[in-house]
């Protein structure tokens, strides 16, 4: 711990602008070339706090942050938890933020040098109206291929997650919260599940009718490992089937622009998760079983065309 955090902490001082929240699970390999860029950003770096959230890691996580927690300029706090989720230590995380804004980084991702700095030049632009928004959202890009979705068009845009859609928002963004909203929210846990998609918790905000200052700068880098849960999103969500179910009502909802979507959508849960009745789910998800059956068709056509575009 520097000596100017040492201080800070010991006075009781907090000027902490930014909480970098990451969840982790044996990603003890990845926490240092994340900790770097933290390090390299052109702001303060006693403004920041980097909360470390381990959902129940069995590697070396602990003695690694441990590690750097000696060296930092900046404060690292260390929660260790048994294994729930990312969902559930995003809320334990949330429980924890002191920082005026509040940013998921997740532990294979790093950030630009200038993202902090950035992400406090678009806060600043909402002085005056921030009553009407939850934070702002900016690009995420590969570290070698450019963009992750697309760019629109003009400086900025100001919309709801779920209007975001209609405005030709596309692709994943990295959004940053005030911290005193998100912390009016958490994702929904259930027992023995341990993923939930974030849309899920995004919408909630946005219907409570706060917006997003979206903007065309790349503030967050990513790579999709193979082992991540981007990468194996179905495998997880039928293992998730209360919180795949939330998450595939969100989609039907916002996500579809067709009753053929719709069809899909019901028809991908139906094929994924075992053991449930069609009548149930039709009720549920407020479609007819035979919309659900022709779905569940669509869906496996289409993952077989995936498959072998893969295999190509």
């Amino acid at each position: 711990m520097s000596l100017t955090v040492y201080l800070k902490k010991v006075m009781n001082m907090s000027d902490i602008k930014i909480t970098i929240m990451t969840p982790t699970y044996n990603r003890s390999s990845f926490l240092p070339k994340l900790y770097e860029t933290l390090t390299k950003q052109t702001v303060d770096l006693t403004m920041m706090e980097w909360i470390i959230v381990d959902d129940g890691s069995t590697d070396d996580t602990e003695d690694t942050v441990h590690e750097l927690k000696e060296k930092s300029p900046f404060e690292i706090k260390y929660i260790k938890l048994t294994n729930g989720g990312k969902h559930h230590a995003v809320n334990i995380g949330i429980e924890h933020a002191t920082g005026e804004f509040f940013f998921i980084v997740d532990s294979d991702d790093t950030l630009p040098e200038n993202s902090i700095e950035r992400i406090i030049f678009w806060f600043n632009t909402l002085k005056g109206e921030q009553e009407k928004f939850a934070g702002i959202g900016g690009l995420k890009s590969y570290e070698f291929r450019g963009d992750v979705g697309e760019s629109f068009e003009g400086e900025y845009l100001d919309c709801s997650s779920i209007e975001r859609r209609e405005k030709n928002i596309k692709g994943d963004k990295a959004e940053v919260f005030y911290t005193d909203v998100i912390k009016k929210y958490r994702f929904p846990e259930f027992s023995g599940e341990k993923f939930l998609s974030e849309c899920v918790l995004w919408n909630e905000i946005a219907r409570d009718g706060y917006k997003i200052r979206w903007f065309n700068e790349p503030i967050y880098r990513c790579e999709y490992l193979d082992s991540g849960l981007t990468r194996n999103i179905y495998h997880h969500l039928a293992k998730s089937p209360k919180g795949f179910l939330l998450y595939t009502i969100e989609l039907m909802q916002y996500e579809a622009r067709s009753e053929l979507k719709r069809m899909y959508y019901a028809g991908a849960y139906h094929v994924l998760v075992e053991n449930i009745k069609l009548s149930v789910l039709s009720k549920k998800l407020k479609i007819s079983v035979l919309k659900i059956i022709i779905g569940s068709y669509i869906f496996g056509i289409v993952q077989k065309r995936k498959a072998r575009r893969i295999n190509e």
